[in-house]
């Protein structure tokens, strides 16, 4: 399974528990239990926040297309500013890619 199939059946997932991107503050990967964590956010974002499965399938797709194996997702953080993804690098390094809160560039 590829990076973008990986996160775009999570999104799925998350979407039949009710989950949204205005409720999830981050998601984290834990690679050596193999689990998913979801943290929710005390305050929901406003609702024009881009739809949850739409911004993990355009991660799912940037990290294809970069080449980037799941075992390096660390998290996902939702700001109302934008969206980190934290991948592991080399010699334990993280590295932090930051995306802006606008749909038409999540889209496209």
């Amino acid at each position: 399974m590829n990076v973008a199939h990986y996160l775009d059946q999570l999104g799925k997932e998350l979407a039949t528990r009710g989950a949204t991107s205005a409720q999830v503050a981050s998601i984290e990967f834990n690679h050596d239990t193999d689990q998913i964590r979801v943290n929710v956010s005390e305050s929901a974002r406003v609702a024009s926040y881009p739809d949850l499965a739409k911004v993990l399938e355009r991660i799912g797709r940037l990290c294809l297309s970069d080449r980037v194996p799941i075992r390096r997702l660390r998290s996902i953080v939702f700001c109302e500013q934008g969206i980190s993804l934290k991948l592991a690098g080399r010699k334990d390094r993280a590295t932090v890619l930051s995306l802006p809160v606008k749909l038409r560039v999540l889209d496209g």
